[in-house]
């Protein structure tokens, strides 16, 4: 889990957070959905 979250404190960012929180927040998304789907974008899952 360490190594994984280190690989993840690499590649988001306030503005890729915030980003997120949009899909989840204004678009009614769900998070698990928004969470996977940015984690196979960046090859962690």
């Amino acid at each position: 889990l360490e190594e994984i979250l280190n690989r993840l404190a690499n590649r988001i960012d306030d503005n890729k957070m915030a980003e997120l929180n949009a899909a989840v927040d204004l678009d009614k998304r769900e998070p698990a959905d928004v969470a996977r789907e940015f984690l196979e974008k960046e090859g962690l899952i």
